[in-house]
């Protein structure tokens, strides 16, 4: 899905989605440096690849990119790099160790997340997301985003949210548990200040 925000003044192009790997990943830093490469030859500004058992719809992701941008434009980013500011947000951490041990790929897995910002047009995007999924011999699957029972357990764990917590926010279209979790990537902007 391909999004777009204006933030400060200027228009950004934000793609979400799922994608399914043929193979599991063997080689994490390859998996990053063929997720870097793309965004380079592309002009994008950064892609990120996540576990996609713990993002919580496409709106996590959305969401944790508008709050990376921000930051890096408004100055209070934590990382020195678009991609792990982003994975920052997402995971609800300031932390970059603990950021990527929550969210982070890792050896094994065939399900994952991807985000990918730009500035430049959707065709730049769209061609970067496309070498993405060839090289890492995957398909666009936004099923793997959705959040069902099994995977929201592993949610609430991760972000340690409560039934409680669920319950106080059924109110309006989007799931409780999503928004939750938003509440948590929110937050990191305070965490930041602490």
């Amino acid at each position: 899905m391909i999004l777009t925000a204006r933030i400060n003044g200027k228009d950004y192009i934000i793609y979400v989605g799922g994608l399914i790997l043929s193979e599991k990943v063997k080689d994490v830093d390859n998996v990053i440096g063929i997720a870097r490469e793309a965004a380079k030859r592309h002009q994008c500004m950064a892609i990120q690849l996540t576990d996609a058992a713990a993002i919580a719809s496409w709106r996590h992701l959305f969401h944790s990119a508008l709050l990376a941008i921000k930051a890096f434009t408004r100055g209070y980013n934590v990382a020195e790099a678009l991609d792990v500011e982003v994975l920052l947000y997402a995971s609800g951490s300031k932390q970059i160790h603990d950021a990527i041990s929550k969210l982070g790929i890792k050896p094994g897995l065939s399900k994952l997340a991807l985000t990918c910002i730009g500035c430049v047009d959707e065709t730049s995007i769209k061609q970067a997301v496309e070498e993405v999924l060839n090289l890492l011999k995957g398909l666009e699957d936004d099923s793997v985003l959705e959040v069902d029972e099994r995977k929201s357990d592993g949610i609430k764990r991760l972000f340690g949210i409560s039934d409680e917590e669920v319950q106080a926010t059924l109110t309006g279209d989007v799931d409780p548990l999503v928004k939750c979790v938003l509440n948590r990537v929110a937050l990191v902007d305070i965490l930041k200040r602490l």
